[in-house]
């Protein structure tokens, strides 16, 4: 092999090493912002779900306090 295909050849396989490198941390990286969105969609449907939990309690003990009719179960979206 000729001493000028050496460095050529190293350069090549370390710029080509560096690439695969980083290819392979962007897919990671775009996996975990696909997990955090789906976490972030899942953190909301839940506070919705709990905050519709925490009215209806609220709604029936106010009302019964008050001598009224208990409250209707809010209707559970998703």
């Amino acid at each position: 092999m000729n001493k000028d295909l050496i460095l050529p050849l190293v350069g090549g396989l370390l710029l080509g090493a560096m690439i695969m490198i980083l290819w392979q941390f962007n897919a990671r990286l775009n996996n975990v912002r696909a997990a955090l969105v789906q976490l972030n969609e899942i953190t909301t449907q839940n506070t919705n779900t709990v905050n519709g939990v925490v009215n209806f309690i609220n709604q029936a003990s106010g009302q019964n306090a008050e001598g009224g009719a208990p409250a209707v179960a809010p209707a559970v979206t998703q």
